[in-house]
């Protein structure tokens, strides 16, 4: 008995809770209220998200209603006649109208929030095209502190740090205080720089300068020719040697040469791939003019 009690009260309320699907265009922020099939105006204005729809079970159970959603983005008004009979109704971006201010009576309630573009607006969502245009602005100016830096660095210093850079990459630049002065200027008179008389050359300036002897001369197969003079000169791969053959096989001090009257003798510095005279390793030997001398893979050739 009591089962079937609870069956007839449960049918008896479905048409109560039966209500329409109100499925809104996005997730954004809306605002409805509704009049009654009398014309009466519930004045009462909801907020709600886009994604939450709208729940009208208790206003479509005594009757139909006319519904009116607001976009406070666009101040749009979607204007739609809703009853309990009707069970989705999907609300489109077409359905809200702006409508005009003297044709409107029962769609505008009173306490509708104003559109999101103005400042009262409640919930609005902040201006994104305000805060790039904000974020531009800061960019602009610090690029322009930037370049004015720069230039100021540049007035400053004379140049320096463009010609620090030239002179990296093999350019000769000559410092701005190196360049000597042709013209002195006093009050903005031009005057002549002035006339320094020029001794005359000694005449032992003029005297041929005696040359030192020269032991010879070890020519590379490349085209290169080192004079042998009257100081020992070292040689290997590292730029500290007097004599530097750029190569692998041949060690960081690889050799040293010695002058010895009008000849040289070669001596070996220890080094991992030998000296050779004529196909021979030697560790060391007077040389001889024409004879071949390999150091490491370097291929010379001693002359007179």
């Amino acid at each position: 008995m009591m089962r079937l009690i609870f069956l007839l009260v449960l049918l008896a309320a479905a048409p109560v809770f039966a209500a329409p699907t109100i499925t809104l265009p996005d997730n954004g922020i809306y605002y409805y209220w509704f009049s009654t099939s009398g014309g009466a105006v519930d004045h009462g204005v909801t907020q709600t998200k886009g994604s939450n729809g709208i729940d009208l079970a208790k206003q479509t159970a005594v009757g139909p209603i006319t519904l009116y959603i607001l976009d406070p983005h666009t101040a749009g008004i979607a204007v739609l006649p809703v009853s309990s009979a009707a069970k989705e109704i999907t609300v489109t971006v077409g359905e809200f109208k702006v409508p005009a201010s003297d044709s409107i009576t029962q769609t505008s309630a009173p306490n509708t929030p104003p559109p999101a573009n103005t400042p009262a607006s409640a919930g609005a969502e902040p201006d994104q095209g305000i805060l790039s245009k904000i974020v531009t602005a800061i960019i602009g100016i610090a690029v322009i502190g930037g370049v004015v830096w720069f230039f100021r660095s540049l007035y400053l210093t004379k140049g320096q740090p463009l010609i620090d850079i030239a002179r990296k990459v093999g350019v000769d630049v000559p410092n701005p205080d190196d360049i000597p002065k042709t013209e002195i200027e006093h009050d903005g008179k031009y005057e002549p720089p002035p006339i320094v008389r020029v001794q005359p050359i000694p005449e032992a300036a003029t005297r041929p300068v005696k040359q030192p002897a020269i032991a010879g001369y070890l020519t590379a197969d490349s085209g290169a020719s080192y004079g042998i003079g009257s100081k020992t000169l070292s040689i290997g791969r590292v730029e500290e040697n007097d004599i530097v053959l750029n190569d692998t096989s041949v060690s960081r001090r690889h050799a040293r040469i010695e002058p010895q009257g009008n000849s040289a003798e070669l001596f070996d510095e220890n080094s991992a791939n030998g000296v050779f005279v004529n196909g021979q390793r030697i560790t060391r030997q007077i040389l001889s003019p024409g004879d071949s001398v390999h150091i490491g893979r370097v291929s010379l050739r001693y002359e007179k």
